[in-house]
């Protein structure tokens, strides 16, 4: 129980953190079920009068939800799951008539869901652990079904038919969230969600509707770090740097460069961290070059922002060891291309001809070294040719 409690207050600050919205009624739902389970642990302990205080908090998140929700049977199901908790803790406590007044409730929220949905909930609304994870179970199969034919359907390229798949995927995940909110692979896969969401808006030509999956999706790939146990945890932060990195480009696209400058800072922690905590990998200092050169650019073009020249050096020593260990990827070089060419072209535009004209035997010298690795690498032949024109060869 020890375990459990602390996976969940490591979940507790990111999905208070998403409750700015008070009109959000899943948002405050998940917050509501994460008490009712945090609750049950501390009363395990047990830690009676925090089991209490926390049990209360739920209790009165989900009145208020039943108050502004009167026709949504899942909000009398949460209130009476938690109203039960409530119950045994005081009962726990000592205190039977207020545990017995508890249980009038659940068994008047029983009668109130049968009302709204036809179907009995029965008095014992407490269910075992075991049906909790067959209906967990349930919900993630769910919506791994609906998100597998999504993506089946994106790779055809009916995409129409996908989004439609992918809106199905993402009710089952919340549920599921609803039911194990400590869980990372609940949020890994919500992120997965929200991912073939934004990748099929894309697709579809609805540039504005990808926002809020991107959003979404970081989001919950940002709580999946935090959740991850330690032999998933630095896959969490390279899925959790690509979300940042795609809301980012986004951003970019629609010139919201404050924004997008925030999010590269961001992005850069993220790698740091990824390269600290692992052995030397070429991936991961790929991503890590990525994120400095793309925070210099960020700087470079948000109104010349001092330190852009600085963050884009530091990124190419990154690319660098990236090719220096992988020798047989040519990703890393042409990289190094990019960004010593972007380099070059911004020294020029400052009137810095002999330090622009560096870069740009470096940038050649790196596509040069990509096409040697690689034969018949487009980005390498690309870059290659774009020089020739500035007269370098």
């Amino acid at each position: 129980q020890a375990e459990r409690l602390a996976m969940l207050e490591k979940a507790e600050p990111i999905i208070r953190a998403a409750q700015r919205d008070p009109t959000d009624a899943e948002a405050r739902a998940s917050l509501g079920v994460l008490l009712t389970k945090k609750s049950e642990a501390l009363a395990a302990l047990p830690r009676l009068p925090e089991a209490k205080q926390t049990i209360q908090e739920s209790v009165d998140l989900f009145n208020g939800l039943i108050a502004a929700h009167p026709d949504n049977p899942i909000y009398p199901m949460n209130l009476a799951g938690a109203l039960q908790s409530e119950a045994e803790i005081l009962r726990k406590l000592g205190n039977t008539p207020l545990a017995a007044e508890a249980d009038r409730k659940v068994e008047q929220l029983a009668d109130e869901y049968s009302k709204l949905t036809g179907t009995s909930l029965g008095t014992s609304l407490g269910p075992s652990p075991g049906t909790l994870q067959q209906n967990a179970q349930e919900f993630e199969d769910t919506s791994i079904k609906h998100t597998d034919a999504g993506y089946e359907l994106f790779d055809r390229g009916d995409y129409p038919a996908a989004l439609n798949e992918f809106d199905a995927a993402e009710p089952p995940a919340r549920e599921y969230i609803n039911l194990r909110p400590a869980d990372y692979s609940g949020y890994d896969h919500l992120r997965n969600v929200y991912e073939g969401i934004q990748l099929t808006q894309e697709k579809l030509g609805h540039k504005e509707e990808r926002l809020a999956p991107l959003i979404a999706s970081m989001n919950a790939a940002q709580i999946a770090v935090l959740l991850a146990p330690e032999v998933s945890h630095t896959k969490a932060n390279i899925r959790l740097l690509n979300a940042r990195y795609e809301l980012t480009k986004l951003l970019y696209e629609k010139q919201s460069l404050d924004d997008a400058l925030g999010m590269v800072h961001e992005m850069v922690a993220v790698a740091e961290r990824v390269v600290l905590e692992n052995k030397p990998n070429a991936d991961y200092l790929w991503q890590l070059g990525n994120a400095r050169c793309g925070l210099g650019m960020f700087r470079r073009e948000n109104s010349n922002k001092p330190g852009w020249e600085e963050s884009i050096r530091s990124g190419l020593i990154q690319f660098k060891k990236a090719a220096e260990i992988d020798t047989k990827r040519a990703d890393s070089l042409d990289q190094l291309g990019v960004w010593h060419k972007y380099l070059g072209e911004q020294l020029a535009a400052d009137g810095h001809e002999d330090e622009s004209l560096t870069e740009y035997r470096l940038a050649l010298k790196a596509y040069q070294a990509a096409a040697r690795r690689k034969p018949g690498d487009v980005d390498a032949k690309t870059g290659i040719d774009q020089l020739a024109k500035l007269g370098i060869k």
